[in-house]
């Protein structure tokens, strides 16, 4: 699962977690998770390359002790 998260301060930090246990598995960033919507704007990442991708297709993610 990805997780969002805001400070009090407005700190923004994104992160995957364990979809069995909820444990933190990695630290993601707005171009790991950028999508497309149905829309006719330009979208880019923050390396200025045009992002396509109309889905997020992320695999089941477990942590190591739950990969079992």
């Amino acid at each position: 699962m990805i997780k969002l998260t805001i400070s009090p301060d407005g700190a923004q930090k994104i992160t995957e977690r364990c979809d069995a246990c909820g444990c933190h598995v990695n630290n993601l960033t707005v171009n790991d998770i950028l999508v497309k919507g149905d829309t006719g704007l330009n979208i880019f990442d923050s390396d200025g390359n045009e992002v396509t991708r109309t889905t997020l297709d992320r695999p089941k993610c477990t942590c190591e002790d739950c990969d079992d």
